[in-house]
């Protein structure tokens, strides 16, 4: 059984392997998670990441949330919900070796922290995920299978263990002709239009920084990496100091 500090140690750890993800070279990887080590619950992620996500989610949430605004008992409840986003981001990094400013980036543009969105094609919650591929990226012995989409811990460990598939599979198939930057931004456009898509624009040599959202001046894919790029930046600034 792994215990507090072990995990939290992983935790530090990581982001050296995190901070070279846009870098050319290839990413660390953690050491595989597998059924005989027990999850790290939300409570035992107490690091300094883990208060970095919380003041940076919590200014986003205040940003984004008008319904967190104004009183004071609002205030308690968005600190809330921030406390639980960062806690679930650092976990999902953990378990599935996925950036975790990567993922507070996709939430953001994603859904604005917004755990009951729902979007047009049937996404929910703050990753924006399809209830058919939660069915089929969390199997049963994962603890996901079923769980409610708009609950926030359900939501970023499924969301997160999809990236963390993403990643994989286009790491193996990429990995001696695509740099790590090219890399994060195909998985990330994996996750905008499917794989399937993402493949046939490739075959087609469309580069992932060449796709625009319609009536939005930055493609989707450069937009979350610059954003996740600023974020960890500011992290390497905070811990440098500690």
């Amino acid at each position: 059984m792994r215990n507090n500090s072990y995990i939290s140690k992983k935790l530090k750890d990581s982001m050296l392997g995190f901070a070279l993800f846009a870098l050319p070279n290839s990413l660390p990887m953690l050491e595989p998670f597998t059924a005989s080590h027990k999850m790290p619950t939300v409570n035992s992620v107490e690091t300094a990441l883990e208060r970095f996500l919380v003041s940076e989610t919590d200014r986003r949430v205040e940003k984004f949330s008008g319904k967190f605004s104004g009183s004071r008992n609002n205030s308690q409840l968005r600190r809330k919900h921030s406390l639980e986003i960062a806690r679930a981001v650092a976990e999902a990094s953990y378990v599935y070796n996925v950036d975790p400013f990567l993922l507070l980036s996709l939430i953001e543009v994603e859904s604005r922290f917004d755990a009951h969105a729902v979007g047009s094609q049937g996404e929910l919650g703050l990753m924006q995920i399809k209830p058919a591929t939660a069915r089929w990226i969390a199997p049963r012995k994962s603890g996901l299978s079923g769980c409610n989409l708009h609950q926030i811990r359900c939501n970023i460990m499924t969301g997160a263990s999809y990236v963390g598939h993403l990643q994989q599979r286009i790491t193996l198939r990429t990995s001696q002709t695509k740099s790590v930057p090219e890399r994060r931004e195909f998985v990330l456009r994996s996750y905008n239009l499917g794989p399937a898509k993402a493949i046939r624009l490739e075959a087609d040599r469309v580069p992932a920084n060449d796709i625009s959202e319609i009536g939005k001046p930055m493609p989707y894919a450069v937009k979350i990496a610059k954003r996740a790029d600023r974020m960890r930046s500011r992290y390497l600034e905070v811990a440098t100091l500690q």
